[in-house]
């Protein structure tokens, strides 16, 4: 605060995989490269509300928690990579 020096922080709940199968258990994993693409993001970010803002990264989910609609909103984060296939139920018939 003192010398105004800009934040940011990232959440990450996991990380999937680059390539393959289920990224395991949890539907808030980050593909790697959606997670470099944020750190880019927070590296060029010209301004932001605060001098520190957290900011969710996760793959496209539809569940709703941990939202990355900050990251979208402040940073222009979009998701690339969905790992919701994993984790959704299959409906028999």
């Amino acid at each position: 605060d003192r010398y105004g020096i800009q934040v940011v922080a990232f959440h990450y709940n996991g990380f999937g995989p680059r390539h393959g199968s289920s990224p395991g258990a949890s539907p808030f994993v980050a593909h790697p490269d959606d997670v470099g693409q944020a750190f880019r993001l927070g590296l060029e970010v010209e301004s932001l509300p605060s001098n520190f803002e957290l900011f969710h990264i996760s793959s496209h989910y539809i569940h709703g928690q941990f939202p990355t609609t900050k990251a979208e909103e402040l940073l222009g984060f979009v998701p690339r990579h969905d790992f919701s296939t994993f984790y959704k139920r299959v409906q028999e018939d």
